[in-house]
């Protein structure tokens, strides 16, 4: 009974869009953190924000990135730098234990590069990047061959003092370059849908995920620069007046609280959990039940040992990537449902439910097993996204899934989404759509991606 609860309790929260952290909710992940007034170059922020996602760039150092690099702050770039190479499973060429590095209190540019090529040096590498040991700055040679170090041939700026800035977009661009070069890579579970001169791209989603699902594999990549127009269940970043709507939707307007809506038991181990967290009733007591339920249930999802860089985040899913990337470009974004549709679903949820949902989460919290249990499932579900292993997912996602209410609220909504990527292959624009869906609309019998094959259009699976 257990297992079958916690399948369930991850399902839901994965496969649903997450909405708003609300500003009383507990900090517990670097990603949750509010992100100061940019410090930093504005041709640099794409970068930057890329560096982010992968776990290498503490969101701290957005305080002042034109500072020097310290001490301190290079050795937080090459403990990332480190671990994110051993997670893309590069083979070490040496003994790693022994590389070791001389940090001063004002490092040049060259400095970093060379300490940069010292560290990736430590493994294996192809051959197109390799320079000739004959070079005469080999590390330099290095990162100019590689697109690390950028200029126009003459002033690299070498001997400028090295700050934060320079050494995020040096450590991400290196990363990236590796990622391109051995096919490394989250690969996700990726399709190709055509029709004439129409292509639409899927891309399952995970709404909720962590720093080791970046970088994604360079033919996800791709296919999102060569898209037109990004599709997303609900635009969660500019839909301004969606959102509103929703900070609504998440209050009782007629006087009544949340005491008044819920059984005295799960109202009293409410009120425990959130007196526990620090949060008082006052801040809380007007919050329907779904909308506390999903509040609560990111905290579900943290491994004592996962807070920070390897916590679960909102603002570390898919859907969110993507869109702030187009905004980064200009790219269109258009919604499959939008976030009024999404609010309504979750507020016409019976009231039965939505309490059902409540305790289950108030549970977890409380209970260390259910906890641990969730976190792992979580893990494991996402580590076959980053794999590619849509049919171990696909065995594993569609046993957790209740009876009921549970089950339209995933499944129930496939037709309707297929109903508009149809319109988009069946337009004689001949646009390219790149559409990012929750991962649960695309593995079952009733799937955008089951639909699409039986209305009899050509569906490629990408790995």
């Amino acid at each position: 009974m257990k297992k079958q609860f916690t399948k369930k309790f991850v399902s839901l929260l994965l496969a649903l869009v997450i909405i708003p952290q609300l500003w009383w909710m507990p900090v517990y992940a670097n990603e949750s953190q509010a992100q100061t007034t940019a410090t930093y170059s504005p041709w640099a922020a794409r970068t930057i924000f890329e560096g982010e996602r992968m776990g290498l760039i503490p969101i701290e150092w957005h305080t002042n990135m034109q500072a020097p690099l310290s001490f301190e702050a290079q050795s937080k770039l090459h403990k990332n730098l480190i671990k994110k190479l051993h997670k893309l499973e590069l083979e070490p060429n040496k003994d790693i234990s022994a590389l070791s590095f001389i940090l001063t209190e004002s490092r040049t540019r060259k400095d970093f590069l060379e300490s940069l090529y010292n560290w990736v040096s430590f493994f294996e590498l192809p051959e197109s990047m390799t320079v000739a040991a004959s070079e005469k700055d080999k590390a330099i040679s290095f990162m100019i061959k590689n697109s690390v170090l950028r200029g126009d041939g003459n002033n690299y700026n070498l001997d400028a003092i090295c700050t934060l800035e320079d050494a995020a977009i040096f450590a991400t661009r290196i990363v990236e370059k590796i990622v391109t070069e051995t096919d490394k890579g989250s690969s996700g579970f990726f399709w190709k849908v055509s029709k004439d001169n129409n292509t639409v791209y899927l891309l399952a989603s995970i709404h909720l995920a962590k720093h080791d699902v970046y970088p994604m594999n360079s033919k996800i990549k791709e296919a999102f620069e060569d898209s037109d127009a990004l599709v997303v269940e609900a635009d969660i970043i500019s839909d301004i007046e969606g959102l509103q709507y929703l900070q609504s939707k998440m209050t009782y307007t007629d006087g009544s609280t949340i005491k008044d809506h819920i059984s005295e038991e799960t109202y009293a181990k409410l009120k425990e959990i959130m007196t526990q967290l620090g949060v008082p009733e006052s801040h809380y007591n007007t919050y329907k039940a779904w909308a506390l339920s999903q509040q609560l249930s990111s905290l579900v999802m943290q491994k004592e040992d996962g807070i920070g860089s390897s916590a679960y985040s909102a603002n570390l899913g898919i859907d969110y990537y993507f869109l702030i990337n187009s905004a980064f470009m200009g790219k269109t974004v258009k919604e499959l449902e939008g976030i009024k549709f999404q609010a309504d679903l979750f507020d016409n949820l019976s009231s039965e439910f939505q309490e059902n949902q409540l305790i289950e989460t108030l549970k977890s919290l409380e209970d260390p097993s259910l906890k641990e249990e969730a976190a792992n499932l979580a893990d494991a579900w996402l580590n076959q996204w980053i794999e590619g292993d849509v049919e171990a997912f696909t065995e594993s996602y569609l046993a957790s899934i209740g009876e009921g209410e549970y089950k339209e609220l995933i499944f129930g909504r496939d037709e309707n989404m297929t109903n508009k990527i149809t319109q988009y292959l069946n337009s004689e624009n001949g646009i390219t759509y790149f559409v990012v869906a929750g991962a649960g609309h695309m593995v079952s019998d009733s799937s955008i991606v089951a639909r699409l094959q039986e209305l009899g259009y050509e569906v490629e699976q990408i790995k």
